[in-house]
Order: C-alpha cells, then structure tokens, then sequence
C-alpha cells in the first residue's frame, strides 16, 4: 500500500543516512588514530632528545622536554578518550544499522504479501466480473427461452 511504500522509503532513506554517519565515524576513528599514532611519534623523538640531552648542563633542556611531555601525554589521553567515544558511536550505527535492516525487510515481506493479497483480489474481481457477465447472458436466454414457452403455451390455450 500506498503508506507501506512511504515507510519503506524512509527506512529505506534512514539507512542511507545511518551509513554515511558511519562513515563520518569511521573517518574520525581513522583521523583519531593518526592523531595518537603522530603524538606517541613525537613523544617518542622528545624521550630520544632527552635521553641525549642528559647530563650536567642539560637540565634545563630536561625541564622543557618534561613541560612537552606532560603536554603530549594529555593530548594523547584525550586522543584515546575521542577513539573511545567514536569506537563506541560506531557501534551504535552498526546496531542501528541492522535494526533499520531487518525492518526493511520486515516490511518488503509485508508489502509483498500485500502486493499478493491484492493480486488475488483482482483476479478474483475479474473472475467474478466474467461469471456476471455468463450468468446474465444466460438469463436472458432464459428470459428469452420462457418468453417463447409462455407464447406458445397461450396460442395452445387458445386453441382449445
């Protein structure tokens, strides 16, 4: 029916915008993990240059480098913190995802059946149409039949 296709579009279209969310999520996931992947990369060079900036007169340099460090590991805290987050968003599209494609076939099952039901109803419609049709023909044989019995029946009657 009429209302059946409309839902199914939407659902149809619900999908649609789920999957490009997913990708959305998918691409921030992707740009978070190079995010961490660049900050353990500098957090790495920074621990080289203080293990070779060591020594009496480096001081100095180690407090700097201790200063980046801890600035690092916050970024790289709140880099784990958004993957979390995202990981998790994309789990729920993914469930979202699934529901909205069970649905969809719940209701494509539900519109064929009905696309079938209403197939029927029309052959049954055209069957019944034809049978009308037949039976008034063959009334009006009858009709027609009865007409000459009663004429001939009234010219016997006359004639006795």
């Amino acid at each position: 029916t009429k209302s059946q296709e409309v839902q199914l579009a939407f659902l149809k279209q619900s999908k649609f915008q789920w999957e490009e969310e997913k990708a959305a999520c998918d691409r921030n996931l992707k740009t978070a993990r190079e995010m961490n992947k660049r900050l353990q990369n500098e957090l790495e060079e920074l621990q080289a240059k203080q293990s070779e900036s060591a020594g009496p007169s480096g001081e100095s340099m180690d407090i700097v480098v201790d200063i980046q460090m801890g600035e690092l590991r916050c970024q790289l805290k709140e880099a784990k913190q958004e993957k979390s987050l995202l990981e998790k968003q994309l789990e729920a599209c993914k469930k979202e995802i699934s529901l909205l494609k069970e649905q969809i076939q719940h209701d494509q099952q539900f519109l064929n059946k009905t696309k079938e039901i209403n197939d029927c109803l029309s052959k049954t419609t055209h069957l019944e149409r034809d049978t009308n049709v037949k039976m008034k023909k063959r009334m009006e044989i009858l009709e027609f039949n009865f007409k000459k019995i009663t004429e001939k029946l009234d010219e016997c009657l006359k004639e006795k």
